[in-house]
């Protein structure tokens, strides 16, 4: 495998020689080849991390679907590695075919946006070009004055060639597209190419900027400027503008690279701009030349400022969504007795806030009482937005976070019953009452009541983790004890086999012993010698009710084992705190038993019959022997035996069943593990096929998930997946503060989700979903249009 990491940049070299464009200068062949044996090598490093890399994606998978995606470009890459480095490589050597008058033409594209044509482009691309552009921005950032300098040295040595940000063979933009470029062939998802693209940024780009220092450095060894230390002048193409995104594509790219990067402030407002524009020309976009003149922004804000603590039109009153359109209305006439007209910019800036907030308040995981608390924000965000629109973009912007905030801790709230105190309501109304009537222009304001309602958040989290954790363990621990439960009952089973035991001897051993020797299982384990011991005593029992009536030393057997029998019994059933009363049922009738058993004995040593003579008995015999039997058969009575044997007898007996028992502290403290089995809920009804999509649904469920349980329309609790435990096959669901509210089976759970009794909550960003919402409504409106 070692030859893998050879590069052949020879190949790459000869290519380069085949070049249509201007010839290129000395000094940058020399540096063009300096610089491939370095993006060679990292490239290598590149690949060789990329294994790694796909394999801890796939490992974290949640589906089945995403780890089969991840593996596959496992194979896709290593199968295509030296390839993908060669076409790379060569990317990078084309890029220095300068044309002469123009910028080279190759798979740069012209990066301008035009609203019009958004709707050509395949999503696909569109991604991969926010990730190509974000990654570039970012390194020609870092790179500084280091990448300027270099990129005015080499336009000195091509000055018929456009040399610019897109255009520098060894920039970033360059660098990121020739990578691009390469791995489109290889058939790979979108997913798995920003992953590519996110270790190429790490990996190859920023380790490169060290080589703009050096290759500044090796020009003004051959002459090129030496002397330079101006700023960079603007470039002569007047650089590229960049094209404004949408959120969620970046979002795409950074969740896919698990990077929570920030594209520029004005881009995903400049998108919405752009859609919005495109909806309102079908429908006759105010003119800019329109006569009515434009109220300042500052204007704006003032007159907002006096509607934000006072009531304003709502279009929606069940959800309080305010009637922007009148509350525009309201402000033109205030301010200028309704000859003016607002700026183009905060229109659109309204229109896009009502828009958010008409699918927030309509989001039905909401509470109302929590709705109607967000829905009090809308103006105070409004004028967030207008004072600043990366509030459209920045996923860190304070007044953004609050909504999310807001929305996530509100998941698993419900209202108190009447007259009961609720802390988290009661923080929640205090915080928009702040927001309401102090938020002029200083955004800290938002900055100060995050970070409160996040403390408030934090100090309620520790005590309801704490009461999870008791809760899951002491689940974990119920679950334990029921599979040592079941195992112990299965090991007794086998022990009585088909033997003929009184009803009350059974209880004693499956209802009373079996609870000592669960607590044996649990403390000491299954292979244990206390556990053997504890099954011995089974056996000892079993054995002890019908001990075989023709061998002599049955009797005596059986006289030995019963004190220590007894004793043993006694001991483990107090350990386990059985009812005394109930204890001495079991065990007066195994005395009766024993005592019967003895009697058996006795009346067989006084007509002993060889089993090698039964064949030649008589049939007189054999009725005799029958008789025998019946008599044997009848209650036994301690006067009927011989006297020396009655009392031997009656001694054993009653000095087992007067044995006394000293508790351990230890089993104490075990015992209280024995728990009572909870009802196995199954759910009812068998699958079919078509209820696999449920079954999946319960399997895509991960700790931490929100439901709704719905026993009527009027009877909802809302509960979170606290703890899964495969052997037992049970859910574990707690309530907002961590109290148990429900276990289910995971064939349970999916028959109420088909039923309609459960509905999966959504705890994602609600702000997030909403500009998501917003900005495919508008795209759908542009393709219908």
């Amino acid at each position: 495998m070692a030859t893998e990491k050879v590069v052949q940049l020879d190949a790459v070299r000869q290519s380069s020689g085949r070049n249509t464009g201007m010839k290129i200068p000395l000094p940058l062949i020399l540096l063009r080849d300096k610089l491939s044996e370095t993006l060679a090598h990292l490239t290598q490093t590149l690949l060789d991390k990329a294994d790694d890399a796909l394999f801890e994606l796939a490992d974290k998978a949640a589906t089945n679907a995403d780890q089969t995606r991840y593996f596959d470009a496992m194979r896709i890459v290593r199968l295509n590695r030296d390839a993908l480095r060669t076409r790379f490589l060569k990317g990078f050597s084309d890029a220095f075919r300068f044309e002469q008058g123009r910028r080279a033409e190759s798979s740069l594209k012209d990066a301008s946006f035009d609203p019009e044509t958004l709707t050509l482009v395949e999503n696909d691309a569109l991604e991969q070009r926010v990730a190509v552009d974000s990654m570039a921005s970012r390194i020609r950032s870092d790179a500084g004055q280091a990448l300027e300098h270099l990129q005015m040295r080499v336009a000195s040595l091509v000055p018929d060639a456009d040399v610019d940000d897109d255009t520098l063979p060894m920039g970033p933009k360059v660098l990121s597209q020739a990578f691009a470029d390469a791995m489109d062939g290889m058939e790979l998802d979108l997913r798995v190419q920003l992953v590519l693209l996110k270790l190429f940024e790490r990996l190859v780009l920023k380790p490169f900027i060290e080589s703009y220092k050096e290759a500044n450095s090796f020009l003004i060894a051959q002459g090129v400027m030496p002397d330079l230390r101006t700023a960079r002048p603007a470039s002569r193409s007047g650089g590229a503008v960049r094209p404004p995104l949408a959120s969620q594509v970046q979002r795409t790219y950074d969740q896919a690279t698990g990077s929570v990067e920030e594209t520029g402030g004005e881009d995903t407002f400049a998108l919405l701009r752009s859609l919005m524009a495109h909806a309102d020309d079908e429908s006759g976009r105010a003119s800019g030349g329109a006569a009515a003149g434009i109220i300042a922004p500052r204007t704006v804000i003032a007159a907002l400022t006096n509607f934000q603590a006072r009531p304003v039109p709502v279009a929606q009153a069940e959800t309080g969504l305010l009637d922007y359109q009148a509350l525009v209305q309201q402000m033109v006439q205030q301010v200028s007795q309704g000859k003016g007209r607002l700026g183009q910019v905060d229109e659109d800036v309204i229109n896009l806030v009502s828009m958010l907030f008409e699918y927030i308040l309509s989001d039905k995981q909401l509470e109302p009482a929590i709705k109607a608390q967000i829905a009090r924000l809308q103006i105070p965000v409004l004028k967030a937005a207008l004072l600043d629109r990366s509030f459209f973009s920045r996923h860190n912007h304070s007044a953004r976070r609050l909504l999310n905030e807001l929305a996530t801790s509100a998941i698993g709230w419900q209202p108190k019953e009447n007259g009961q105190r609720d802390p988290y309501y009661e923080t929640v109304s205090a915080l928009v009452d702040r927001l309401v009537n102090e938020f002029d222009r200083d955004f800290s304001l938002f900055d100060e009541v995050l970070e409160s309602f996040q403390a408030f958040l934090e100090a309620e989290e520790k005590r309801r983790k704490l009461l999870e954790k008791r809760t899951c363990d002491a689940e974990q621990g119920r679950a334990k004890a029921e599979i040592a439960r079941e195992r112990v009952r299965e090991a007794i089973a086998s022990r009585t086999g088909d033997a003929v035991i009184p009803e009350a001897i059974e209880a004693l051993l499956f209802e009373g012993w079996s609870n000592w020797a669960v607590l044996v299982w649990l403390k000491h384990g299954p292979e244990s010698k206390a556990f053997s011991q504890a099954m011995q005593v089974v056996e000892d029992v079993v054995w002890s009710l019908a001990p075989p009536v023709d061998d002599e030393g049955s009797r005596r057997k059986l006289l030995t084992m019963i004190p220590g029998m007894i004793k043993s019994l006694r001991e483990g059933l107090a350990s386990v705190a059985v009812d005394p009363g109930q204890q001495d049922t079991w065990l007066k009738a195994l005395e009766k038993a024993h005592l019967k058993a003895l009697h058996q004995l006795a009346a067989a040593g006084r007509r002993p019959v060889a089993r090698d003579s039964v064949e030649a008995t008589s049939q007189t015999d054999r009725e005799s022997r029958t008789d025998t039997a019946s008599q044997a058969a009848a209650p036994v009575h301690p006067e009927t035996l011989p006297s020396e044997q009655a009392e031997e007898q009656e001694e054993s007996v009653r000095q087992a069943s007067e044995t006394e028992t000293d508790t351990e502290a230890a089993m104490e403290a075990a015992a209280e593990e024995i728990v009572l089995t909870a009802p196995d809920e199954r759910g009812g009804g068998v699958y079919s096929g078509e209820d696999d999509s449920f079954l999946k649904e319960v399997d895509a469920l991960k700790v931490g998930s929100w439901i709704e349980l719905r026993q009527s329309e009027n009877n909802k609790q809302r509960c979170k997946l606290a703890a899964i435990i495969p052997q037992a096959d049970k859910y574990i669901f707690v309530n907002r503060m961590g109290v148990k509210v429900c276990e289910k089976t995971r064939m349970g759970i999916a028959v109420a989700m088909r039923a309609g009794q459960i509905r999966i909550l959504d705890d994602g960003m609600l702000f997030d979903r909403a500009l998501e919402a917003v900005i495919g409504s508008l795209r759908a409106n542009q393709k219908a249009g």
